[in-house]
């Protein structure tokens, strides 16, 4: 990894050396119970960013990644983030069929039913190696937009606690949309937990299991195709459900993230395509060490638009401060060059592994 990709990715995310490595222990008749965490490999999308950050340096967690995430879509109409990973077919991106993880599913109706606490079910899943996801009303957690301003539902996960500090530590993205760790007392994550308005409101609890996954470079060609040239994956994938209608695929989609001038750019959809390259680079470094082929020239091509794609952020957050029409018609401009230029790289990908 270059020197610059790391110190991204460190400024991303910063996090405690303790609580990366995990912790379990009693001290003065209080437990303390944190869970591993990690930088996530993907971040813009917290259906694919919460397994990211419990298994982002396991190596058959990697072989997943860079297997499936590569055909994208944008969903036409959806009124929360519109583009995503394409993976079996379902919005949104479902931790239960990723297949490195045990899943169990709990609907938070059924924990009021039998009076439960809501600290004493957390204790219970972490003590048996589960992180929780679940929507939480941000209005009573620190350092989010809505903090006691409105409420507002959002997934947040749950990685561990501390008795002695009455503590929960939990995941996600903060005010500025960066992805990671903070703490909430015991009565914040109650009041979070208990005050979402949703009907349906729904607890997933998942931990790594015991399966191994190779990397498959079949199911990479057919995927980078599809992206490359814009196909409906969704055709592929019947069996799980019909055919998706109304979305941009593969490098479209991408197209579609800025089209008319807005008041602000919303800079995940720049940072979703800048995250893209940057897994594509890591992809070549996998199959180069996997089977033994290389091409000097493809891998600087991806190196270069990645830096690329990194500068067009820049450019979303200067216009974000200044406003400047000029400006915007600068990204809009330098977006669809970059896109065009993906293209052709990726096509050099896609020969490139079709050799094997």
């Amino acid at each position: 990894m270059t020197k610059w990709k790391t110190q991204h990715r460190r400024k991303r995310f910063l996090i405690n050396n303790r609580i990366q490595n995990g912790i379990k222990q009693k001290e003065r008749n209080a437990v303390i119970n944190i869970l591993k965490l990690e930088a996530p490999k993907v971040c813009f999308d917290q259906d694919y960013a919460f397994p990211s950050a419990i298994m982002s340096s396991d190596r058959s967690y990697k072989n997943w990644v860079y297997s499936n995430l590569i055909q994208m879509y944008y969903i036409i109409g959806r009124d929360t983030f519109n583009i995503s990973y394409f993976y079996l077919g379902r919005d949104p991106n479902p931790i239960n069929l990723i297949p490195l993880l045990s899943y169990q599913g709990i609907q938070k109706q059924l924990l009021k039913s039998i009076s439960c606490d809501a600290v004493r079910f957390l204790h219970t899943m972490i003590d048996a190696g589960y992180y929780l996801a679940c929507l939480m009303d941000e209005y009573y957690v620190p350092f989010r937009r809505s903090y006691r301003k409105k409420h507002l539902a959002h997934g947040i996960m749950c990685y561990g606690y501390d008795d002695e500090k009455g503590i929960v530590h939990i995941a996600g993205y903060n005010a500025d949309g960066h992805f990671g760790s903070q703490i909430l007392s015991y009565s914040e994550f109650s009041e979070a937990f208990w005050n979402v308005q949703r009907a349906s409101d729904f607890i997933s609890c998942f931990k790594r299991n015991d399966k191994d996954y190779e990397l498959d470079i079949t199911l990479m060609k057919e995927l980078l195709y599809d992206h490359v040239h814009s196909l409906n994956t969704s055709e592929r994938y019947r069996m799980v459900q019909n055919p998706l209608q109304d979305c941009y695929w593969g490098i479209d989609a991408c197209m579609h993230i800025l089209k008319e001038k807005p008041d602000r750019v919303d800079l995940r959809y720049f940072y979703a395509v800048y995250e893209y390259m940057v897994l594509m680079g890591e992809r070549y470094l996998a199959v180069s060490e996997r089977y033994g082929i290389k091409d000097d020239v493809l891998q600087q091509k991806l190196s270069a638009l990645e830096k690329k794609l990194n500068r067009l952020m820049m450019l979303c957050i200067k216009y974000n401060l200044k406003r400047d029409t000029a400006l915007y018609l600068k990204i809009m401009e330098r977006l669809k060059e970059d896109l065009d230029e993906e293209r052709a790289v990726l096509e050099e990908f896609y020969r490139f592994i079709c050799v094997i």
